[in-house]
């Protein structure tokens, strides 16, 4: 998977988005009909749960559009559900600190560079490893975007 978003940041020059706290599969077409390209699902304050916006996810991805996920917390089932779902970028809301970023990127990448899990099934790998399971989960790591927001003053 070499990543939508990747492709659209080559072609386009200016990318539209839209947050969502409660969407549906009705808003996800209107959206893209109207243009959007990226679709911030928020799990911090909206009330869908992680099987919805995986759900929705799948749904932005084969609407061309690329999914993005808010979490709620730093924890490694949030991060590898929402990235295994197929999430193309996530959000990590009021990091304090750089071990806290460091901590996303380490559940966020694939070995060596971080320790998430593999799975040769999973929407985030396209659903195969192919021949050369190296090669896919380097593929899948540049396709995956981790952002932090940074919503205080960082204690270094």
């Amino acid at each position: 998977m070499s990543g939508r978003l990747r492709e659209l940041l080559k072609t386009e020059e200016v990318l539209y988005g839209v947050i969502c706290r409660d969407t549906t599969m009705t808003d996800l077409e209107l959206m893209a009909q109207l243009g959007y390209s990226v679709v911030f699902l928020d799990l911090e304050h909206g009330p869908q749960s992680t099987a919805e916006v995986l759900r929705l996810g799948r749904t932005i991805t084969h609407l061309g559009m690329v999914p993005m996920a808010r979490i709620p917390e730093l924890t490694r089932t949030q991060v590898q559900r929402l990235l295994d779902g197929g999430m193309e970028i996530l959000t990590l809301p009021d990091v304090r600190s750089a071990a806290q970023a460091a901590r996303l990127v380490q559940l966020g990448r694939f070995p060596p560079v971080g320790e998430r899990g593999v799975s040769s099934s999973s929407a985030g790998t396209g659903f195969t490893l192919g021949s050369d399971p190296r090669r896919a989960l380097g593929e899948a790591d540049r396709g995956t975007s981790l952002m932090v927001m940074i919503l205080s003053v960082i204690k270094i």
